[in-house]
């Protein structure tokens, strides 16, 4: 029961993970659709005026860029360090165990007592 508790608190605490996956997944996706909505708004204005062609479709264009940006350099970036932060929170580690290697699990029961022994000492029955 003590691992389906810790079990639930991580899936819990990957929900905002996922969404941000998400959001990398489908920013692209609606720089497209911006990309369409621009195209559609040059071509109907083509037969008033032919010399705002290019900064319509420089415009429509941001829209795709901006989309792959967003994904690239916010969404996933920031998916991956909070994915990396909840893992660590299920395992912690000490600094010395990053700088010298796992040192066995007996040395580390005392000193980081895992998720089962944290939610006893927090008061789950």
């Amino acid at each position: 029961m003590m691992e389906t508790a810790a079990d639930a608190c991580y899936e819990r605490d990957m929900i905002p993970v996922d969404v941000l996956q998400a959001m990398a997944s489908h920013a692209p996706a609606f720089g497209m659709v911006g990309t369409l909505v621009g195209m559609v708004a040059m071509l109907c204005t083509l037969s008033e005026d032919v010399t705002g062609i290019g900064a319509s479709l420089a415009v429509s264009f941001l829209s795709t860029l901006y989309g792959v940006l967003s994904a690239r350099m916010i969404y996933m970036p920031a998916a991956s360090k909070l994915r990396q932060e909840v893992d660590m929170s299920r395992f912690p580690q000490s600094p010395h165990h990053r700088r010298h290697g796992y040192a066995g699990e007996q040395q580390n029961a005392d000193v980081y007592p895992g998720p089962s022994q944290q939610l006893f000492a927090a008061g789950y029955p």
